[in-house]
């Protein structure tokens, strides 16, 4: 099946489309992969194990995550010694978009202090792709008269193809993409 496209931006996101599918099934393998490792080694709390096969060695490095809890922290704070608690506990200063928004705009001259101290850069644009009504009922007229897809004709029918044998392992987001329960 081919589809022509009358506009570039069509052409970027159908390419787009394909990638995100094909990068979610390749990270849904990649998990899996690693369980299967996982499985095969003996576990431990904290620390690395290592195994060799015949032609291949595998190491899983175990650790555990601690975080804490500010209401608890908060009701605890003052029953530790403040030495060590400095020691134990870092306090990262962080933005409140709500909060800054209110300061720029009531609160122009604390801001104006405020923002000597803040560093603003770009954030990566997001970027979302949508399948249109005029796009679907193309592609359906073309299934029905058109040989099996190949990758270079139509990489998002072959992605969707792939993603579809994959169903039982996908990620929920690309179930409901692909109209499968997740």
């Amino acid at each position: 099946m081919s589809v022509d496209y009358n506009n570039p931006l069509d052409e970027a996101l159908e390419a787009l489309a394909a990638a995100k599918i094909s990068e979610a099934v390749a990270k849904d393998v990649r998990l899996k992969a690693e369980d299967a490792v996982i499985a095969l080694l003996p576990k431990k709390e904290k620390g690395s194990v290592s195994k060799k096969g015949d032609y291949f060695k595998g190491t899983v490095t175990f650790d555990q995550t601690i975080s804490v809890d500010p209401a608890a922290l908060a009701a605890i704070k003052d029953k530790i010694n403040p030495e060590r608690f400095a020691a134990a506990i870092k306090y990262k200063p962080d933005t409140i978009a709500a909060g800054l928004k209110d300061m720029k705009d009531n609160h122009a001259d604390e801001y104006a202090i405020l923002a000597q101290a803040l560093i603003s850069k770009p954030s990566k644009p997001a970027v979302k792709v949508e399948l249109i009504a005029k796009a679907e009922a193309k592609l359906s007229a073309l299934e029905t008269h058109a040989p099996a897809p190949k990758l270079e004709a139509a990489p998002v029918v072959e992605a969707v193809a792939v993603a579809e044998e994959a169903a039982p392992a996908m990620p929920g987001w690309l179930a409901k993409q692909m109209g499968k329960a997740a």
